[in-house]
């Protein structure tokens, strides 16, 4: 009875995150007002029609375009302050801190550690120590990326194929973008 429960609870915070990453997704991916550009549509067929919104695609990268500052992918890459918060939110913010209870609890089920028990001090040594790991990961990859001027974060592939969104959600787990968009071995992670 207990392994079904914990099942149950396992695939609906696992169903909740996934909304939730989907929303933030996309709002991740409007376009900044101040770095796009648009251009009216003319009439006349010498003049190219840009759609607006960047998008993210598996294309191989291009060259970057003067007036949008897009390039082919369409990455935009976030400023250091949008990598900071994404940072303090990977450490702190709630679906961190959910991942650390729903860990904390998995052990405390399992007596994993013996020594720490299965009541509430042992339940808060897992906690501590599962925000103690995160910290050390996250702050690692963040100065790494900052260093090596790489974005390790996950954007969702465009294109609804299985195959192109297994592909991407693979590559994206051993790879980063560098400065122009461009895929490299994410180091970092």
């Amino acid at each position: 009875m207990k392994s079904f429960t914990l099942l149950a609870v396992l695939i609906l915070l696992y169903a909740i995150s996934g909304f939730a990453q989907t929303d933030a997704a996309k709002k991740e991916m409007e376009p900044d007002k101040k770095n796009v550009q648009t251009e009216s549509i003319n009439k006349s067929p010498d003049k190219p029609v840009r759609n607006p919104e960047p998008t993210v695609t598996d294309a191989v990268d291009k060259k970057k375009d003067k007036k949008t500052g897009l390039t082919a992918t369409g990455y935009i890459r976030p400023d250091a302050e949008k990598r900071f918060k994404n940072y303090v939110n990977d450490v702190v913010g709630p679906f961190a801190w959910a991942r650390y209870t729903l860990s904390a609890g998995v052990l405390t089920w399992r007596k994993s550690p013996d020594e720490w028990g299965n009541k509430w001090d042992g339940f808060g040594r897992r906690v501590a120590n599962s925000l103690g790991k995160g910290a050390i990961r996250y702050t690692t990859a963040y100065a790494l990326d900052e260093a090596l001027k790489y974005d390790s974060s996950f954007y969702r592939s465009r294109n609804r194929s299985v195959a192109a969104r297994l592909r991407n959600s693979v590559f994206s787990a051993v790879t980063a973008r560098n400065k122009k968009g461009k895929r490299v071995l994410g180091v970092p992670r």
